[in-house]
């Protein structure tokens, strides 16, 4: 049992960040900060990654030397230990907070808020996990045989046997982008309002480590850039993974961004394409934390967008994984420019 004393010191401390060694051991000072924050409050985390993470590696989909040091990870939840999601996830978060993600989040206020405020962060980016759910992790070996996370993507599959139009702007709605914003979907798309949430997968969670993060893990310029379009890629790997585990087709991806840059990115040959920017954030998500995020976007052009992914025009990309692959790594160098 964690003492009271042990909490505080793992709650307003910051914690060792990287994975050990080459058998993923971390220091457990991560894990034991979530476990500290969770027990303060059991209600402020909806579904924590300890209910599934498991280390159980049958569930690993990809596991792919990406030259260099660097490795790149999918699974679901489950694939990934306990000690390796609280990695990823504090890296997640820290790389929100560094490169403006989060929007207006308390820098200038007294060093208590400021922990109150990323405590909060922390509690938002532990929750939300099912067995479904899949993880894409990349990762950098140091010199000393470390390994950092570099950048990494979830994707939650939708759970409701009902349609995409009904779930939108319900605060219950197992698909994140569907709870945290209201929307309509314009007439030209209305094909897809009738796609049932348990055919349908999120991508959500996108980041890269900030600049000061890639410094200690050794990355170069040219591997910085290459981070983007490998998690772009990995999307369409997932899916097609998700399908095998899941025995059923995944119809439609959807997610929400608020750069018009990676917009132009994913939509040039990667198969994704706005459906709207006319948007409005649930006040449920407006009464957390995400309101940094979700309210400062929300007042900025070009707005907080909703972007989508349909099955067939992937398939038409992709008529094999590794002819897919092979033309995006052709050109990932000279359009992969968003991530410096």
């Amino acid at each position: 049992m964690v003492s009271i004393a042990e909490r505080q010191r793992y709650i307003f401390d910051r914690p060792i960040m990287y994975i050990k060694n080459e058998t993923e051991e971390i220091s457990d000072q991560l894990l034991a900060r979530h476990y500290a924050l969770y027990t303060l409050n059991p209600n402020q985390v909806k579904s924590p990654y300890f209910e599934v993470c498991e280390g159980d590696r049958t569930e690993m989909f990809v596991e792919e030397d990406l030259g260099n040091g660097l490795r790149k990870r999918i699974g679901t939840s489950k694939a990934f230990t306990q000690e390796e999601m609280a990695c990823f996830l504090e890296t997640a978060q820290q790389s929100y907070k560094e490169l403006g993600t989060m929007g207006d989040f308390p820098k200038d206020k007294t060093k208590y808020e400021t922990k109150v405020a990323e405590n909060k962060l922390t509690q938002a980016f532990m929750g939300g996990f099912n067995k479904d759910c899949a993880i894409v992790c990349i990762d950098k070996e140091r010199k000393d045989g470390s390994r950092v996370v570099v950048g990494g993507l979830m994707i939650t599959v939708g759970s409701e046997d009902i349609a995409l139009s009904r779930l939108i702007g319900n605060p219950d709605a197992s698909i994140p982008t569907l709870s945290a914003l209201n929307f309509e979907i314009p007439e030209e798309l209305a094909h897809i309002a009738n796609i049932h949430a348990n055919q349908v997968f999120c991508a959500t969670r996108l980041f890269s480590t900030a600049e000061t993060k890639n410094q200690k893990a050794g990355l170069s310029a040219s591997e910085r850039r290459r981070i983007l379009p490998e998690l772009v890629v990995s999307a369409e790997q997932t899916r097609e993974a998700l399908e095998k585990h899941l025995k059923r087709q995944l119809l439609l991806g959807i997610g929400d961004i608020t750069d018009s840059r990676l917009l132009d990115f994913i939509s040039n040959g990667y198969g994704w394409e706005l459906v709207t920017n006319n948007t409005q954030p649930t006040p449920d998500i407006l009464s957390t934390i995400l309101s940094h995020h979700y309210g400062y976007y929300s007042k900025r052009e070009p707005g907080i967008m909703v972007i989508m992914a349909e099955r067939e025009k992937l398939l038409s990309l992709t008529p094999s994984k590794e002819n897919f692959l092979k033309g995006l790594r052709r050109t990932r160098e000279s359009d992969a420019s968003l991530i410096q």
